[in-house]
């Protein structure tokens, strides 16, 4: 009796549980010419989602995460600035890029 009762007892909470969106984070470094693109402000933007603005640690790496799985576009000093297409994965996804001569290069 006791186990059948712990049984619907666990049952109930696993279908009580709320529902939880899977993060995908999206990571690298942008450098420019070579050095490091330190406090260099971004964009990430996505499909039915509001643009996403960070900005590059000092030496030159980022980090965003959101609840979006598929293609955005990462654009280094919007709103005119060289844009990219990058695509988030729930196992996280890592970019390297160069700012050279106006454009994005993925190292």
């Amino acid at each position: 009796m006791t186990k059948r009762w712990i049984l619907k007892a666990m049952a109930g909470i696993a279908t009580a549980a709320p529902v939880i969106a899977l993060a995908s984070t999206l990571f690298g470094t942008i450098t420019v010419n070579g050095g490091p693109a330190g406090n260099r402000p971004l964009t990430v933007a996505c499909p039915n989602l509001p643009p996403v603005p960070i900005t590059t640690y000092r030496a030159g790496s980022y980090r965003v995460v959101i609840n979006f799985t598929g293609r955005c576009t990462l654009q280094v000093d919007p709103p005119n600035g060289p844009s990219t297409t990058v695509v988030f994965h729930p196992d996280g996804t890592r970019y390297d890029f160069d700012l050279s001569q106006g454009a994005l290069r993925r190292r």
